[in-house]
């Protein structure tokens, strides 16, 4: 892996750094639980200034570099958003031989018992960026990476697409059950 980029270590900012409005952040305890495979839209926003070290180039994977267990660790998704502030207890993986959405499938679904392996710690998990470096990941040409992209990427759409239409029609079951026991 260290063959393919480099690492970069998040923005020392944290959960005190959010505000209502500002530049959009990711901090990394929301690679858990806000974000997935590909990142395409920032919930956070902070009004802390960082310098452009740690601003999001499209593409960037981003890496939890602590967790409680030695699976939640193994855990990663690609920024595909400029200018975001990758902050937090996270590795920023830049490289340009892998697409960064193909690196995030392949370190959630491909190497991430390696990864759960090399963590090191009991009660909190950690895992060194020198040690990412020593994996070995096997990887498809630019023309297969775009063809896997953009299947996957259909898939997640219409997954979105599925979740927005649960949620209205469970939006409207609620609001039926009210008028129905006034």
């Amino acid at each position: 892996m260290g063959e393919l980029g480099s690492f970069v270590k998040g923005a020392p900012l944290s959960k005190a750094d959010i505000s209502e409005d500002g530049t959009p952040f990711i901090l990394y305890g929301e690679l858990y639980t806000t974000y997935n495979e590909v990142v395409t839209s920032v919930k956070r926003r902070t009004q802390a200034q960082v310098d452009e070290t740690f601003l999001s180039r499209v593409g960037d994977v981003v890496i939890p570099t602590s967790g409680e267990t030695p699976e939640e660790i193994s855990t990663a998704s690609c920024v595909m958003l400029p200018n975001v502030i990758l902050a937090g207890d996270l590795y920023i993986f830049r490289g340009d031989k892998v697409d960064g959405r193909i690196m995030s499938y392949l370190l959630n679904h491909v190497v991430n018992a390696k990864i759960a392996r090399i963590a090191q710690g009991k009660s909190v998990v950690h895992i060194q960026a020198s040690e990412l470096c020593k994996l070995t990941l096997t990887y498809p040409d630019k023309s297969t990476q775009n063809t896997i992209i953009g299947f996957l990427s259909s898939l997640d759409d219409r997954i979105m697409n599925e979740e927005n239409a649960l949620a209205f029609l469970s939006d409207l079951k609620e609001g039926l059950l009210q008028q129905l026991f006034i």
